[in-house]
């Protein structure tokens, strides 16, 4: 893959600017907003199944952490296991990732819009984020990056852990 260069030549991608940082915080980053905040927005919705389940304030921040970090870390490993293996297919695995986290955060949109059937959904998800992860690859080599909503990764946990109605679960008096 290729770009143009300032002085009009070929330039090819380079796999260096790659550093698994920075792969790995843009997978914990789309992580957060595809997986953890989703689920997190249904259990706020439904605090009854936490309190079904008997789940106490410690079982219910192992659960955010858990819902935060667990889903990148596997992601993560895949990418440094196919790193081992060569970078080219470390990118392709990466490319994965975000495509499939990408169509994630797509596809409640995509759902929503009546004109698609449940595989059409999908499909059209997972190719808007493979068309997305391209792209924002091509712009991460020119210094733009998903670390300016890092953020998110704490944030999202937190609201769902001191708002209403979880914070009443966490901070429950015995």
């Amino acid at each position: 893959m290729a770009h143009e260069g300032a002085n009009g030549g070929r330039k090819r991608w380079r796999l260096k600017n790659s550093s698994w940082v920075v792969d790995g915080l843009d997978i914990l980053t789309l992580s957060s907003f595809a997986i953890a905040q989703p689920l997190f927005d249904l259990l706020r919705r439904n605090p009854d199944f936490l309190a079904a389940h008997h789940l106490n304030a410690s079982d219910i921040t192992f659960l955010a952490i858990g819902l935060t970090v667990i889903a990148p870390a596997i992601c993560v490993i895949m990418e440094e296991m196919a790193r081992l293996l060569g970078k080219i297919l470390q990118l392709a695995v990466h490319i994965v990732n975000l495509s499939s986290l990408g169509a994630l955060v797509l596809l409640p949109f995509l759902k929503r819009w009546n004109g698609l059937p449940g595989y059409g959904a999908v499909i059209t998800a997972f190719l808007l984020g493979l068309a997305g992860s391209l792209f924002y690859l091509k712009l991460r080599v020119r210094r733009f990056s998903f670390i300016f909503l890092s953020p998110a990764v704490i944030l999202f946990p937190l609201l769902f852990l001191f708002r209403p109605p979880i914070s009443r679960l966490v901070f429950a008096k015995k």
